[in-house]
């Protein structure tokens, strides 16, 4: 491993999207949880008769839009992420690889375009969002949390609540860059 004063350490990966715990949770509070909320809201408006027509319309809505969100995910995606990591003297950098962000690009126009012609301002500003947060970049002395995931290989650096990098390791580098983060935010 280099010496503290010369850190360089770039690798690039392709992870499974639903792969680890982190992604799950996450999927839960984005997905599940507003999921829940609005079952709920449901069935205390329709005073108990949740089975009737409005209460399994919404459901099917979900469970439809869920299914194929999944496979849209791998079609397009074949089920994983690609991307690249940079480790250096200055802090950490991720940014989606090229193949995944053309990809990505595609699918985000082709979505704000669907939602401008169907006139849904929300999916035109979710179509767009998507295409956000492709790549980023924390300074050593702004991070503020770090969660490591050892099962999964995952490190998780936080900047602030906006500003977050998830970094996913291999088998090989996953200790040599535990230790490098965790030396580096004990210095900062």
């Amino acid at each position: 491993m280099p010496n503290n004063s010369d850190i360089s350490e770039k690798w690039s990966i392709s992870v499974p999207m639903l792969g680890s715990r982190l992604v799950k949770k996450q999927l839960f509070l984005a997905l599940g949880l507003p999921a829940l909320i609005i079952f709920v809201v449901i069935a205390i408006v329709s005073k108990g008769q949740v089975f009737d027509g409005t209460f399994r319309y919404a459901m099917l809505s979900i469970v439809v839009l869920v299914l194929l969100t999944y496979v849209l995910l791998k079609v397009a995606y074949g089920g994983k992420y690609s991307a690249d990591f940079t480790i250096d003297e200055r802090g950490i950098a991720f940014r989606t690889s090229p193949k995944e962000l053309k990809k990505t690009r595609i699918i985000g126009g082709l979505g704000f375009l669907l939602a401008v012609f169907s006139r849904s301002p929300g999916g035109a500003a979710a179509s767009y969002t998507s295409q956000l947060n492709q790549e980023n970049f924390i300074k050593w002395d702004n991070i503020k949390d770090v969660e490591y995931y050892p099962k999964d290989r995952l490190i998780y650096v936080k900047e602030n609540f906006a500003s977050k990098i998830a970094v996913f390791c291999n088998e090989t580098n996953y200790d040599i860059i535990r230790k490098l983060i965790s030396e580096k935010i004990q210095k900062s």
